[in-house]
């Protein structure tokens, strides 16, 4: 299984997380806690909606929002190499609203500085082109299901595999066309009919593998309002052209499944993608927003600009797969976040992220301290950090005596009772030792460095001073003193 660093709040086994980094210089730059800034409108995103933002009074509405960024730079390298459906799997993601393939096609035009139809046809093939725009740019929810499906069945006689993915796009709904299709041509089946035409047409296949399928090629966003919708809009857009992170949380149940292919196939369809709050997006822009210098165009201007950049998607799942001490797969269904180094992805899961709070407190309306909610920064940062800073790791753990007397000494472990009254499994230090500044940090080296990144853009008192859960840990001793 490829590793991934867990934040949870309570430990499931005492094996320590395979670390990984290589001996470099620590980061030539200065990380600063910049000021958080949500506003403004990126453009070139527009959404379906599943239920309208208009109306509040049932709670937050589901947004559905597309990527134009995303997928504009798919379809210029899906063209570049000839392929045709992979032009048609970015464009998919549309499913497909007339205005919103309208706009796609003017950001195209503003973002490459070349119309859509004419850069396709130069590398596809103006026919090919011309036929795909014929029935993309027809409004096609003003078309009967089974006109359609007629329209299907005479480009399947026709072996044009173009049509028939352009088609299924426009008109979007694979049950609405295969029960038209059925119903107009009784004895045949659509899906049938396709998949004799696949044996032709590989592009068609791999188009088909995806409609037909359970995949999601947009994000869903849980927002209060119009405004909210737009700002969500804003957020991805700009994590994608400022920060070089792909926010795809389809992409990333993709990666998680590949983790744990030896899985029943029932707990690996239970992984699936779920909606963000606005917190989780505005958290996640804030969290990549203090590892700038290293991140997206800067990147080539820092001194880690020969490396590909550590974290490159973002996804918001319902959980993960672990294996138990049986050998056997289970739902974790307690991790608030993992980042995976080995597919370079970052997600936020249905863990309690209130567990994580930095311990920060302001007075309420009624003028008392109350702690501050802010877990799912705490709990962005700190994956992020084990994604950009594990380089400097060796370094970290040389410096700290804590860690420089290796792993015997990680692996002494005792179950603790945090400040809120959960437990959480951790080693027992020497309070003589600078000690993590949580007990998540005090796991190992790389756990410590990622809260300590998290906590100085957080909480910095806390990294100064030690937080609640320092002041809980150092009552413990030496694990040889047997305390």
């Amino acid at each position: 299984m490829k590793q991934q660093h867990d934040l949870q709040s309570k430990a499931s086994n005492h094996q320590d997380e395979k670390e990984l980094g290589i001996s470099m210089a620590p980061p030539q730059f200065k990380l600063t806690a910049g000021a958080e800034d949500t506003s403004g409108n990126a453009g070139g995103q527009r959404t379906s909606v599943e239920e309208s933002v208009d109306s509040i009074a049932g709670g937050p509405q589901l947004e559905q929002v597309s990527n134009f960024g995303r997928m504009a730079d798919e379809v210029v390298m899906a063209a570049n190499k000839g392929d045709i459906s992979g032009v048609m799997l970015s464009i998919e993601a549309i499913k497909h609203d007339q205005a919103e393939w309208n706009e796609f096609k003017t950001y195209f035009l503003s973002k490459k500085k070349i119309d859509l139809q004419t850069f396709l046809g130069g590398k596809l093939g103006n026919e090919m082109v011309v036929s795909l725009f014929r029935n993309l740019d027809a409004d096609m929810s003003k078309i009967p299901a089974a006109n359609v499906a007629a329209l299907i069945n005479e480009s399947i006689a026709e072996n044009n595999a173009t049509a028939v993915m352009s088609l299924l796009i426009a008109y979007s709904s694979p049950k609405d066309i295969a029960a038209a299709y059925t119903a107009t041509y009784p004895g045949q089946d659509m899906r049938t009919d396709l998949q004799a035409m696949c044996q032709k047409a590989p592009a068609l296949k791999a188009f088909l593998e995806n409609f037909y399928g359970d995949r999601r090629n947009h994000e869903r966003v849980r927002v209060n309002s119009p405004a909210e919708a737009t700002e969500a809009r804003a957020i991805i857009a700009r994590v994608y052209d400022v920060y070089g992170v792909d926010v795809n949380s389809q992409k990333v149940v993709d990666e998680v499944r590949k983790w744990t292919p030896d899985a029943p196939i029932e707990l690996l369809k239970g992984v699936n993608t779920t909606a963000w709050t606005m917190s989780e997006l505005r958290d996640l822009e804030f969290g990549l927003s203090k590892f700038a210098p290293i991140a997206g165009a800067n990147r080539k201007n820092s001194i880690r600009a020969s490396e590909s950049q550590e974290v490159k998607t973002a996804g918001r799942l319902n959980h993960k797969l672990e294996k138990g001490s049986n050998e056997n797969y289970r739902t974790k269904a307690n991790v608030a976040g993992t980042y995976s180094p080995a597919s370079q992805s970052f997600m936020i899961l249905d863990g309690d992220p209130n567990l994580r709070n930095s311990g920060k407190t302001q007075k309420n309306a009624q003028g008392k301290e109350v702690k501050v909610q802010d877990g799912n920064r705490i709990v962005i940062s700190h994956e992020l950090a084990h994604g950009f800073m594990d380089y400097v790791l060796p370094e970290f753990r040389a410096r700290m005596k804590l860690w420089a007397r290796g792993k015997d000494y990680e692996t002494k472990w005792d179950d603790i009772e945090t400040p809120d009254g959960s437990t959480l499994m951790v080693r027992r230090v020497n309070s003589a030792d600078e000690i993590p500044p949580t007990m998540v940090g005090l796991k190992n080296a790389g756990e410590d460095l990622a809260e300590s990144v998290a906590m100085y853009f957080n909480n910095p008192m806390a990294l100064k001073n030690g937080s609640a859960e320092y002041r809980k840990a150092i009552q413990f001793d030496d694990p040889q003193n047997g305390k």
